[in-house]
């Protein structure tokens, strides 16, 4: 069951081009709420309802004022949302989950800089105070390991001569609080030296951002990280205990698998997810090649004979290409959640390519990593 949750006041006065209780939202949706003034509106369309897998998706906010995250019913209704600044907090949200116990919202911020904190959020769902904690040198992505542990991307930054290169790490924060560096990528790959990488870390431009790793996610029958590769064009599959690299899948040719079908696997990946036999990844695509959509793509990956191949690929009929994170949740019964970040837009696609239901964002709103939920509700 889905329920209005007590953390959004209703508030008239908040919005004025909002609607007021009493009327009926263009959404779609089923629950009549004024929505604070930082929530832009969002349009539900449907080219195959019956199909949708239900649930509620939990989405990101990235805005001018910050933003924040907002929970919204399978038929595009805002049923939850907290701003960011109830948290203290006004740099924006990059990913949102439900917490592992389904009693919160959880959130992070990008740290400003590899020695500075990121922080994680936790928003329980009874309407009870926030929590933050923090994590060194977090950014773009984490997952909740294990209830109230957290493992998130961090940055490693190395000297070259008289080059900075930044790499990327699997940063973990333990129920206690206790931190490690699970893995660099500096473990397994190295820079080409003969290339130079853009400037884009945020708090000193003399550095070159190398490996550019954006998602991670973690699969507790492996016990197992998975994170995405833009350098490679790969993923990789990380041994959480030991530390120690399994295996990646990239280019060129496949990277540790076969590839016989000789196409490419991947094109700048963004979000990575452990699958039935195999992975679910968002392909960014690349802006440099003519006529480039961004991708959900399903990579079958067979251990046991070493070869790894497309097997399913949505990319939207718009040819939407993000610059900027873009995700892919596979759903119990297999629709797929799709989330089209700086476009500002969530498909729930079947496996035969229709399209369940799709939700835009008002101009000037993008979109973080969403996750979805069968259910958001309070105790």
């Amino acid at each position: 069951m889905i329920l209005l949750l007590a953390c959004v006041t209703p508030d008239p006065d908040a919005n004025p081009d909002k609607p007021s209780p009493d009327d009926t939202a263009d959404t779609g949706g089923t629950v009549p709420l004024v929505l604070p003034q930082w929530v832009p509106d969002f349009a539900w369309s449907a080219d195959a309802p019956e199909a949708s897998a239900g649930g509620v998706t939990v989405v990101p906010l990235i805005l001018s004022n910050g933003g924040g995250v907002v929970a919204l019913d399978d038929a595009g209704a805002v049923i939850w949302a907290f701003p960011t600044t109830d948290a203290g907090l006004t740099r924006p949200p990059m990913r949102a989950h439900v917490s592992l116990d389904g009693t919160a919202v959880l959130f992070n911020h990008t740290a400003p800089a590899a020695d500075r904190p990121a922080e994680v959020v936790r928003v329980p769902l009874d309407g009870s105070a926030p929590d933050t904690v923090h994590i060194t040198g977090g950014h773009t992505d984490f997952v909740e390991y294990t209830p109230g542990g957290y493992a998130t991307i961090g940055w490693d930054i190395r000297a070259f001569g008289d080059r900075k290169i930044l790499g990327d790490t699997i940063v973990e924060r333990d129920p206690d609080g206790n931190e490690r560096v699970v893995w660099s990528v500096y473990d397994d790959f190295e820079p080409n030296l003969d290339e130079t990488y853009a400037h884009l870390y945020p708090s000193d431009p003399a550095v070159e951002d190398w490996s550019h790793i954006n998602g991670i996610s973690y699969a507790a029958g492996e016990d197992a990280y998975f994170v995405s590769m833009t350098f490679n064009n790969g993923v990789a599959k990380i041994d959480r205990a030991t530390g120690l690299m399994d295996w990646y899948v990239g280019d060129p040719d496949g990277g540790d698998f076969e590839n016989p079908d000789r196409d490419r696997l991947l094109a700048l990946p963004h979000s990575v997810a452990r699958i039935e036999g195999g992975l679910l990844a968002f392909s960014r695509g690349n802006p440099g090649d003519p006529g480039a959509c961004s991708e959900a793509v399903d990579l079958a990956v067979d251990e046991t004979t070493r070869e790894v191949r497309r097997a399913w690929s949505y990319a939207a009929p718009e040819c939407l290409l993000v610059t900027f994170l873009g995700g892919a949740e596979r759903l119990p019964g297999g629709n797929t959640v799709i989330t089209w970040t700086t476009a500002g837009q969530i498909d729930q696609v079947t496996p035969d390519g229709r399209r369940a239901w799709t939700v835009n964002t008002a101009l000037g709103a993008g979109i973080g990593f969403a996750s979805w939920t069968p259910e958001l509700a309070t105790p």
